[in-house]
């Protein structure tokens, strides 16, 4: 069995109807992206927890179906099911049945940060005196592969001082938690608000051989020498007090998971109980270092 792709390109005010109707007809999927994406003037949008999304001015939408199906009948319906006068320019592709994991695994491969490699499970290990990290990409945010990642791991890796005791706040595969243990830390909890996460960061560790614990929340939790936090910039900007309630004074605090742009308003939302820098840029992304002073 094939499949086939229908584009169409609608102004972003009308991209949500449209995707609705398709997945109401009977899509497997449909993807919503900046029409211009990758043509040098895509425009660039940004959403936090607790913000409404500002959808792009011209969106291309990218309707998934099983064949057979015929795309002008599909077209058709769509522009019934939404009462519209005139039926939008498309486009078809038909898409030849695949071995999609097989052709993910292709595509996932070691990625090396710092002395440490990220192996799926598909891949051979390095030789024993290499440090690695055992991490299938897909089972929760935090492969190693987006930049905020890499910065926390190289980060920690060279810092860690034997038996530290760490929290990885918002810690999603438990990526940061289990370099940390690897790299000599004493005591390793993972928080993280997504049960599935946590189920994934537990089974995640359990594969590196390491001791962690991975809790929601709500969890009561001893004071720590270092929290790691990689999520956004608005959460962060919230949990400051939370943070100051995890953290003895001059407990050291890595904050990630925001733009160059935003480092300012952060360092300025945490000080001055937080001495807190830049430490590295990549891509766009920062990485911020600082010890609780007060």
């Amino acid at each position: 069995m094939g499949y086939l792709s229908i584009v169409v390109h609608i102004e972003g005010i009308r991209a949500e109807i449209f995707g609705d109707a398709f997945l109401e007809l009977g899509a497997l999927s449909v993807e919503i992206e900046d029409a211009h994406a990758g043509t040098g003037v895509d425009e660039p949008v940004f959403a936090e927890p607790g913000m409404p999304f500002q959808m792009w001015g011209s969106t291309k939408i990218t309707a998934l179906f099983a064949e057979p199906v015929e795309p002008s009948a599909i077209i058709s319906e769509v522009t019934a099911y939404l009462g519209l006068a005139d039926s939008p320019a498309y486009s078809s592709i038909h898409i030849e049945e695949r071995d999609w994991v097989a052709q993910t695994q292709a595509l996932s491969g070691p990625i090396q940060i710092g002395r440490l490699w990220i192996y799926p499970s598909w891949c051979e290990p390095p030789a024993p005196e290499i440090p690695f990290v055992r991490l299938d990409p897909g089972m929760a945010f935090g492969s190693g592969s987006h930049p905020t990642t890499r910065l926390c791991i190289a980060w920690i890796d060279e810092h860690i001082s034997p038996g530290m005791r760490v929290i990885d706040y918002g810690c999603g595969s438990g990526i940061l938690a289990i370099v940390a243990a690897k790299a000599g830390a004493g005591a390793v909890i993972g928080v993280d608000i997504d049960p599935l996460a946590l189920a994934a960061a537990q089974e995640n560790a359990r594969l590196n051989g390491v001791e962690a614990v991975f809790v929601g929340p709500e969890a009561s939790l001893a004071p720590a020498e270092l929290v790691v936090a990689n999520i956004l910039a608005d959460p962060l900007m919230q949990l400051k007090d939370h943070f100051s309630s995890l953290l003895p004074s001059h407990g050291q605090l890595v904050l990630s998971g925001l733009l160059a742009h935003q480092a300012k308003a952060l360092i300025d939302r945490y000080a001055p109980e937080y001495d807190l820098r830049v430490f590295r840029e990549e891509e766009g992304w920062v990485l911020l270092v600082g010890y609780k002073v007060i």
